[in-house]
């Protein structure tokens, strides 16, 4: 995208920055379990000028950024699932629904596509903040991208990844360490819940795998593999992608956009 494409300005209305949007993260090529992109249209008159983002479409996110009186809100999760199917709009998902309408918020959300984006990717963006280089895509693949790997300019211990990982994320690390001793300088990185593909990171002979959850046998099989196993939490691992765009957006609109991320406690 040229400079006179973005003086065009996107911010016209939801729907021209949605289009922005998909151009970005290309929803077309992943295989979803959900609709990516526009999923409440609710514009106000005007441009926009207030963005809030959030990992989750929740109850308590939609709630602040409604007070914030935000144009839009981004999110990862958002609050259409295959797997919900039809439902009534009623009950905790029917607030959802009415608070963003009533208050003129318009919802967007990319799931895969922000967890496979080459560099505003959630993998993507933690792999660059904990100082892995030449980042590679996890997958030999054209569509469906998620994860990356990369290396450390110098190899480090799995305590110290830990330790790094722990201050990064602010939370407990869950893990699979093999042996103490043993180095790590290649590592693969799927955020969120990517426990059942470490033998994507396996396969590139990675050293560790980075991602979200951990289940009882990613202790065992990872630890036989001899590939270091490091589970930061589901929600801990998403926000960085989210991050990463609010930056880019911030860097092509300077002037335009009011930003703003609404976190949540969510140990999970």
């Amino acid at each position: 995208m040229n400079e006179n494409d973005i003086k065009a300005s996107p911010l016209n209305s939801v729907q021209s920055f949605v289009e922005f949007l998909n151009e970005l993260y290309q929803p077309e090529n992943f295989r979803d379990y959900c609709p990516n992109g526009l999923q409440v249209d609710a514009p106000r008159p005007g441009k926009l000028q207030k963005v809030a983002f959030a990992v989750t479409a929740s109850l308590e996110a939609i709630t602040a950024a409604t007070q914030w009186n935000a144009d839009l809100l981004i999110t990862h999760h958002g609050i259409l699932w295959d797997y919900h199917g039809a439902r009534a709009i009623a009950g905790a998902y029917g607030e959802r629904v009415k608070l963003l309408i009533k208050n003129e918020t318009s919802l967007v959300a990319y799931h895969l596509p922000m967890d496979g984006h080459p560099t505003l990717g959630h993998g993507a963006a933690l792999a660059q903040i904990l100082g892995l280089q030449d980042l590679q895509p996890l997958q030999d693949a054209k569509k469906n991208l998620l994860g990356v790997w990369g290396e450390f300019p110098k190899s480090v211990l799995p305590k110290q990844l830990k330790e790094k990982l722990t201050t990064l994320l602010s939370r407990q690390i869950s893990s699979a360490i093999f042996d103490e001793k043993s180095p790590i300088k290649r590592v693969g990185i799927i955020t969120g819940g990517g426990q059942s593909l470490w033998n994507l990171a396996h396969q590139k002979q990675c050293h560790a795998y980075v991602t979200g959850e951990m289940t009882e046998y990613n202790y065992h099989d990872c630890r036989e593999a001899e590939i270091h196993y490091f589970a930061g939490g589901h929600h801990a691992t998403e926000v960085w992608g989210l991050h990463a765009l609010q930056d880019y957006l911030a860097k092509n609109f300077p002037e335009e956009l009011e930003m703003k991320f609404f976190d949540s406690g969510n140990p999970a």
